[in-house]
């Protein structure tokens, strides 16, 4: 997996078969197989793609208190 930026290291991808886990729409963490199909290269490129799940409830967390603290109407 290559860079968009020049001497940044390629972010981490599961082997085909490897698991990764990714956010729900509800901000729930699932585990998921990485066959290449289109959802896992969607959720890789938007960076809902992670190797351990702490990471990802972590980032689930830093969306939920900005939904919470949105001024929005």
């Amino acid at each position: 997996v290559m860079s968009d930026k020049t001497n940044e290291k390629p972010r981490w991808r599961a082997k085909k078969c490897g698991r990764y886990f990714y956010i729900t729409s509800l901000l729930e963490v699932r585990p998921e197989r990485d066959y290449n199909t289109t959802t896992d290269i969607m959720y890789y490129r938007a960076g809902n793609y992670f190797r351990k799940a702490k990471a990802a409830e972590k980032v689930a967390g830093q969306i939920k208190e900005i939904l919470i603290n949105s001024k929005a109407e």
